[in-house]
């Protein structure tokens, strides 16, 4: 699952980065221009929209990319909750069967003690079978 991967491992933060570095060179070089006298408060002005720009494409990158991470983790989620459902509906039929055995195994011990006419036996067999 590729939500396993770090910050900086993911392609989208990746090219996220460098927009934002370019971004921030856009900054700096329309900032140093501006000081300088070099470009117009106009030509200034459409520098920093640019730079909007780009940081408004590189969040918007960003933020498509979590929303992929928290679907993943959400279907994640519900086939998680799937298993467990399985896992108990399998547990509830195996103590079934188990609840079965012992009914099983207490009946064959009546019988046998019958059948032996151990009445000792029959009586302990009779309480057991009771029990379960």
């Amino acid at each position: 699952m590729a939500s396993k991967l770090t910050p900086e491992q993911r392609p989208a933060f990746v090219l996220a980065n460098l927009l934002h570095d370019t971004a921030n060179a856009i900054k700096v070089h329309n900032d140093a221009a501006y000081d300088a006298g070099k470009i117009t408060l106009e030509d200034y002005i459409d520098n920093v929209g640019r730079e909007t720009e780009i940081r408004t494409i590189a969040t918007n990158i960003v933020a498509r990319d979590l929303s992929n991470v928290v679907r993943e983790v959400s279907d994640a989620g519900a086939r998680i909750e799937e298993a467990i459902e399985e896992a108990n509906a399998r547990i509830a039929e195996v103590k079934k069967l188990k609840d079965g055995i012992a009914i099983f195994a207490a009946v064959i011990a009546l019988a046998t003690a019958v059948s032996q006419s151990n009445v000792p036996a029959a009586i302990a067999a009779a309480n057991e079978l009771r029990k379960v």
